[in-house]
């Protein structure tokens, strides 16, 4: 994801790291308790990879910015690496229908009986950052956003979580003061982990030169078929002067079980203003 920004784990994963050639980068472990001895480069990659082939969930959901606040019903349909399907209703009735593939995203308005089919760019219009399909899909299941194990990231501790950032324990800390002169890379990613359970509890990602600031928490897990899925999840936003908040309660989900994606566009809708 770049910034524009293009917004558990199973260890025998592990194995499969070791046989590869792709290279680790490099982790700097500022702890001095016993956390210091996990591979935690190697955790999180494998979190990164550990995607159910199919994933349906039904949300509570809420939407703020700086100009509107809905509340509405959210159901979500998944294939890997394919398309996202989502259909928002509104007191039981149909309002959104949206299909996002890697290039691009359809959306229908149900209540205008209108529709829009573009490029992925087109979703920066609504959640005000240009994330990437897979980051769509880390976000709902609250995987690691864009992890890269090629990158040199610093370990250390803040409270009762486990931190593994590209900031380091100093910057970290005074990270709302610091000028974009002051920081090496165009953008910074914090990983913030369970020491214990190993499970990730949030996220954060920032951006010095595009002024942007981007917070997922996610608020407890329940496990299926040994996936580790949000109970809810609340994502801050903020570029510029531009601020979103979503949240997302799951009351109902199920992995790798196939669903039929259903977007279609009315006959006699026309294109969206």
């Amino acid at each position: 994801m770049n910034l524009n920004i293009k917004i558990i784990g199973i260890l025998a994963l592990t194995l499969t790291l070791f046989s590869c050639s792709k290279k680790i980068g490099e982790a700097i472990n500022n702890n001095t308790d016993s956390n210091s001895d996990e591979n935690w480069m190697f955790i999180l990659d494998s979190l990164s990879k550990n995607k159910p082939d199919f994933f349906y969930a039904k949300m509570d959901s809420e939407f703020e910015s700086n100009t509107s606040h809905y509340n509405f019903k959210t159901s979500l349909r998944m294939v890997k690496d394919s398309a996202i399907n989502t259909l928002i209703t509104y007191a039981s009735v149909p309002i959104i229908n949206a299909i996002i593939t890697a290039d691009s995203a359809s959306i229908v308005n149900k209540k205008d009986k209108c529709y829009q089919k573009e490029s992925i760019d087109l979703l920066k219009s609504v959640v005000g950052v240009d994330f990437s399909y897979s980051n769509f899909e880390e976000i709902f299941l609250g995987l690691p956003i864009d992890f890269d194990s090629t990158r040199k990231y610093y370990i250390f501790s803040e409270g009762d979580q486990l931190l593994v950032s590209n900031f380091t324990k100093k910057e970290w800390k005074k990270r709302n003061h610091l000028d974009a002169s002051e920081m090496e890379s165009g953008m910074y990613y914090t990983y913030k982990m369970n020491p214990t359970s190993k499970i990730l509890e949030g996220m954060h990602i920032y951006s010095p030169i595009e002024e942007a600031d981007i917070n997922l928490n996610i608020e407890g897990r329940t496990e299926i078929e040994g996936f580790q899925i949000p109970v809810k999840s609340i994502l801050d936003i903020q570029v510029r002067t531009i601020k979103i908040f979503v949240q997302l309660d799951y009351n109902k989900a199920e992995v790798n079980q196939p669903q039929n994606l259903v977007f279609k566009i009315p006959e006699g809708y026309e294109k969206c203003e």
